[in-house]
């Protein structure tokens, strides 16, 4: 079992996204569930995967998971 919370840290007014938004949710889902198996180390203590959203430039942005 992993002790693990998630928190988002989602910036606001951040330009839209172009893509596939099927394979685009797909990749964020993996990036977390990758992220909790990485954390599932027994007795390790309370962990927190911290997903976050910062503009990058004009147009564009990041996602740090």
């Amino acid at each position: 079992m992993c002790n693990a919370s998630m928190s988002l840290e989602l910036s606001p007014d951040l330009p839209k996204v172009r893509g596939d938004r099927v394979q685009l949710q797909q990749v964020v889902l993996n990036l977390v569930l990758n992220g909790f198996e990485a954390m599932r180390e027994p007795h390790a203590g309370a962990r927190t995967l911290v997903i976050q959203t910062t503009r990058a430039g004009a147009t564009a942005l990041r996602v740090t998971v």
